[in-house]
């Protein structure tokens, strides 16, 4: 079960392999020098990585073959500026534990241990402190501290079981009263750091990718100047590019935007659509290339949040977009790359 347990962890998120280094103390403190020699551990390593190691092995393959070319997730292993470990750290201790946890955790880890295993969490905090280190970019997403939860609260459970063993048995209010100080401040801190993360996100790029699926006739490509985010393409049930397609990337100028525009036309592009918190929103280095669309192609919807480009329909023609059921479909595309030395990799891919 614990081989299972290990395998699946893995398989959901490869950062759950640092579990191997506290799972090597406790090897190390239950088999001491013999180790290496117990075949029942060597199995266990084996068998919890067959999986992981043949389903990311075939993820790679698929991107070196295939488009986009990206591994997700080789660009979060990667070292930072100091003051962006600063940052995840703060983000760990008030966000991921809240403050009061954070408290009890690091009195916890100066409480001396006494039980079997005793450095057990702190070997997994070690573990964590190297990831955060070694992949500095990734933690970029708030998911990544999750593995520091369960260690935070074994310190800080270790941290109360200490104080409550220093208060006498007649005095059990004093454990009510530090009880109900506690479970009060963590609930009120919780609600604190949480809050902002229940508040909508991509709601642009959500209301745009409904838009065209209401109004897209089924069998269009679509651009989505969407910083790479797959939201609007995903929920507008359409295949297309993302604009620019390296993920994010903005273009250098309005004659970059324009010549990706075009050649993203000439590959079937029918529809583009932009979204505000993306730098050709807001930024006047793009005024020529929202001249130019204006100039030469109809906006199909014109909102705060997007605007939608009918490609097939110049600035001079008003006619509506006709409205059909949505469905997905089947025709294959290839994606241009951006450069003009690239230009021979226009030939469609297998």
């Amino acid at each position: 079960m614990a081989c299972a347990a290990t395998t699946l962890a893995i398989l959901v998120k490869l950062p759950a392999i640092i579990i191997a280094l506290p799972m090597l103390y406790m090897a190390r403190t239950k088999y001491g020098a013999m180790l290496l020699r117990k075949r029942e551990l060597w199995a266990f390593v084996a068998c919890s990585l067959l999986f992981p190691l043949t389903w990311y092995s075939h993820a790679y393959w698929v991107s070196l073959s295939h488009y986009p070319h990206h591994m997700f997730g080789s660009g979060g292993v990667e070292t930072v500026s100091l003051d962006w470990y600063l940052n995840i750290v703060q983000q760990a201790l008030t966000s991921a534990v809240t403050p009061v946890t954070a408290a009890a955790m690091l009195l916890g880890i100066c409480v001396p241990p006494q039980a079997k295993f005793c450095r057990l969490f702190h070997w997994w905090l070690v573990a964590i402190l190297l990831f955060m280190i070694v992949a500095g970019q990734g933690h970029r997403h708030p998911w990544y501290l999750l593995p520091v939860v369960p260690v935070a609260a074994a310190f800080a459970g270790h941290a109360c079981d200490f104080a409550l063993s220093k208060i006498a048995r007649p005095a059990r209010w004093k454990t009510l009263v530090l009880g109900l100080i506690f479970f009060s401040s963590m609930s009120y801190f919780s609600f604190v750091y949480l809050k902002p993360l229940y508040e909508p996100v991509a709601l642009a790029p959500w209301r745009a990718g409904n838009e065209l699926n209401r109004v897209a006739p089924l069998d269009v490509l679509i651009a989505a100047g969407d910083g790479g985010d797959p939201t609007c393409i995903y929920y507008s049930k359409r295949k297309g590019w993302h604009f620019l397609e390296n993920f994010g990337a903005a273009p250098i100028d309005s004659k970059q935007a324009i010549a990706e525009l075009e050649r993203l036309k000439e590959r079937g592009a029918t529809y583009l659509v932009l979204t505000r918190h993306q730098p050709w929103w807001w930024s006047e280095r793009y005024d020529n290339f929202w001249n130019y669309l204006d100039s030469r192609y109809a906006r199909a919807r014109d909102t705060e949040d997007y605007v939608i480009f009918d490609l097939g329909n110049t600035a001079s023609d008003k006619r509506p977009v006709v409205s059909e059921p949505t469905s997905m479909p089947t025709a294959a595309f290839q994606p241009v790359k951006a450069d003009d030395e690239l230009e021979a990799q226009l030939k469609p891919r297998i």
